[in-house]
């Protein structure tokens, strides 16, 4: 699968489940260059926006800093592709509207400040998103496999991706442990409903679910079906991605 909303819904019953906790990202020291260091991207997506041309250097730096093995220019060439087009909105209230609402509407206008900080976060998490993603190689070293296999299973559904570009697709971390994909991938990947950002799929699959739970402890869908939950439970909540509230 190739690919903006929490989930929703009745509320479904908790399911507990023995404990086995280990997070397990792709292993060892790599592990910690797909690790999302929230302070490391904040000052990345600040170079990145940057006009001046040493910002360029100073990223490429930050990154290797910060355990991320790409470059800077990767980051750029590929954040232009995936950081959604913003459109302003025109503005059709009359003066009339606009004062009532302002009035009674118990409606706080965001500051410009507020909504620059909004936007650096969606693009710091849509370079985040990149950087901890691996090309169709990293992703075939990564399980021991061909490229041309690494194709062959994201063809079949087997892996989930997103694409940069018209030619390059990249796979997010989140799938891999260790050597090997997480448990009940393919169910999964086929239950995603098309067009959800791949950074509200990272946010699903890798934060605490209040539907799922190991032990006494709410856990996210990854470390449910590292810890040999039932691949259904968490069927039925991708399901959901991208349904209104």
């Amino acid at each position: 699968m190739v690919s903006p909303n929490p989930l929703s819904g009745p509320r479904r019953p908790r399911t507990a489940l023995t404990p086995n906790l280990t997070p397990n990202f792709p292993g060892g020291a790599r592990a910690r260059s797909y690790h999302l260091d929230i302070g490391c991207l904040q000052k990345a997506h600040g170079y990145a926006l940057g006009a001046n041309l040493c910002a360029v250097s100073e990223l490429t730096d930050l990154l290797e800093q910060c355990g991320y093995p790409v470059t800077a220019s990767d980051v750029l060439e590929a954040l232009a592709e995936v950081l959604p087009r913003r459109e302003r909105v025109a503005d059709d209230l009359s003066e009339h509207d606009r004062t009532y609402l302002d009035e009674f509407s118990g409606l706080v206008p965001a500051s410009d400040k507020e909504v620059a900080r909004l936007v650096a976060r969606r693009a710091a998490l849509a370079t985040a998103e990149v950087a901890q993603a691996l090309d169709r190689n990293q992703a075939a070293e990564m399980l021991g496999v061909s490229p041309s296999r690494i194709s062959h299973r994201h063809a079949a559904g087997h892996l989930y991706a997103f694409r940069v570009g018209p030619a390059k697709v990249l796979y997010p971390d989140w799938q891999f442990a260790e050597h090997e994909t997480i448990p009940g991938l393919a169910q999964v990947v086929e239950a995603l409903p098309g067009g959800v950002p791949a950074v509200v799929i990272r946010r699903f699959m890798t934060e605490a679910d209040p539907e799922l739970e190991v032990g006494e402890e709410l856990v996210s869908p990854r470390r449910w079906l590292l810890a040999g939950g039932d691949v259904g439970r968490v069927v039925s909540l991708a399901v959901t991605l991208g349904d209104p509230v």
